[in-house]
């Protein structure tokens, strides 16, 4: 692993084991990085881009964008909080919190209790 900066942004570049491909993950440090946070049928939704992802091409302009969807379930005193993985990334921070969203969303409204 090795950090570098490019573009205003520190990225941290690795490679792949099971393709040998190099990955580069954005580490933010400003505003450039969204984050979304709501209350949906009583539970807590937090979205955030969690990163933007290429492989090979490290020269890419576009980037790939990767949501962190976490949601947390309340029952009386208790909760409980679960990572949903949304397995896509998306060409903008802006789509990537609309689809994490959707993917919060769509968790709660399948009924499964964390509890």
């Amino acid at each position: 692993m090795q950090i570098a900066r490019q573009d205003g942004l520190h990225y941290l570049y690795g490679i792949c084991l099971s393709d040998c491909s190099i990955i580069r993950f954005a580490i933010s440090h400003g505003e450039s990085m969204k984050s979304h946070y709501e209350t949906y049928k009583g539970w807590s939704v937090s979205v955030q881009v969690s990163a933007h992802l290429s492989r090979v091409d490290i020269d890419r302009k576009a980037a790939d964008y990767i949501p962190r969807v976490v949601i947390t379930e309340y029952k009386g005193n208790a909760f409980k909080d679960r990572e949903i993985a949304d397995g896509h990334s998306y060409p903008t921070p802006e789509k990537c919190i609309e689809h994490g969203i959707i993917t919060a969303r769509a968790y709660i409204d399948r009924g499964v209790s964390l509890m």
